[in-house]
């Protein structure tokens, strides 16, 4: 019943124009490379404070969701990623715009963030509380799997050469090893330099 309220409201004038405008935000914002939603929604965070919770959600997962649709511009005109969730995009989207097919890749590009959009938010409403319950049960060698799985899944985007792939894979995690330990807090490889502390963000890198 929470939901089908909840989708009630959703559905108002005043919601509906919120993710509109969110939508758009994050498109612009999205299509420049070196922008992201996260930074995004850092700015507008605190005009949200007096805002209704539910309106104030809207706005923000709709800049979110626009700013991964607005980075596939990028990647597919300039073979640059908008934002990280696009690296991939860059492989096809900008072969094709070389073709002269750049209308079309876009098209493709939205029209995929439309429905993986949707399968997300069906799959986030019904697996949230049993994935969490996996979640706080991992243990360092559970994460240690996954950080090889993905070092692994390299090599499918490699190309013709594995190994320059897995070198940059290994070369990628030089890179993630300066700033704050998780578990403890302590500082790690960051050479008594504090701009180092927070690490380095996957786009410059």
């Amino acid at each position: 019943m929470d939901l089908l309220s909840s989708f009630q409201y959703l559905l108002g004038p005043w919601p509906l124009f919120l993710c509109v405008l969110g939508t758009a935000l994050g498109i612009i914002v999205g299509a420049i490379p070196g922008l992201s939603g996260a930074m995004l929604i850092a700015l507008t965070l605190p005009l949200t404070f007096k805002m209704v919770p539910e309106d104030a959600m809207a706005l923000l997962v709709s800049m979110y969701t626009g700013s991964i649709t607005g980075g596939f511009v990028s990647a597919v005109l300039l073979r640059i990623p908008g934002t990280p969730s696009n690296v991939i995009t860059v492989f096809d989207g900008y072969a094709m715009a070389q073709k002269g097919h750049a209308g079309r890749a876009l098209g493709l590009g939205i029209a995929a963030s439309f429905v993986g959009a949707v399968i997300a938010w069906v799959a986030l409403v019904f697996l949230t509380k049993p994935l969490a319950d996996v979640a706080v049960q991992f243990t360092p060698f559970d994460y240690f799997a996954l950080v090889l799985t993905a070092l692994v899944l390299i090599s499918s985007v490699s190309g013709k050469s594995m190994t320059k792939g897995l070198l940059a894979g290994m070369i990628g995690v030089l890179f993630a090893f300066p700033g704050l330990d998780d578990n403890t807090g302590s500082t790690r490889f960051t050479f008594g330099m504090w701009q180092l502390t927070s690490g380095f963000d996957i786009l410059p890198v």
